[in-house]
């Protein structure tokens, strides 16, 4: 798990890693029978990012979300380095931590597994094959070589 997707929290005495990674995505996919997007769009539909920066902003964010849905994204996305979390742990997190850090921290995981088209994201870019030379281009080099030593 790179620690630049990942975010890490201390709460209940332990210390938490939260990351939406491809198991955690295949996960909800599997268990809600949707794409991993359906099944965050109602808690990302009630977060206006912009609004998570002040105290006031994340109080209406708070009023607005569908607790059992940010406990359970919050699970899911526990899960990938906590395999023996149980559904009811991350609800106690979320009461340790208090409402506003754990939208805040569930909605961060879920854009960092957005894809956004750069290298290392989950558009699959990561590793891309280098492209291949032509045979053509090669022969041609050395063609010219050749002839410069000749001349």
């Amino acid at each position: 798990m790179s620690t630049i997707d990942s975010q890490r929290f201390t709460a209940l005495g332990q210390e938490w890693t939260i990351r939406f990674d491809f198991n955690a995505i295949c996960e909800i996919e599997e268990q809600t029978g949707t794409k991993f997007m359906v099944a965050a769009a109602p808690f990302l539909d009630l977060i206006d990012l912009g609004q998570m920066d002040s105290e006031a902003g994340m109080a209406a964010i708070a009023q607005r979300v569908d607790f059992a849905n940010l406990r359970q994204l919050l699970f899911w996305a526990l899960q990938g380095a906590h395999e023996d979390i149980e559904i009811r742990t991350a609800g106690e997190i979320v009461s340790a931590i208090g409402l506003p850090r754990a939208i805040e921290i569930t909605a961060r995981a879920i854009g960092k597994a957005l894809p956004t088209g750069t290298e290392g994201d989950a558009s699959g870019t990561e590793n891309p094959p280098k492209p291949k030379r032509k045979a053509a281009t090669r022969k041609s080099t050395k063609r010219s070589s050749g002839a410069a030593k000749a001349g």
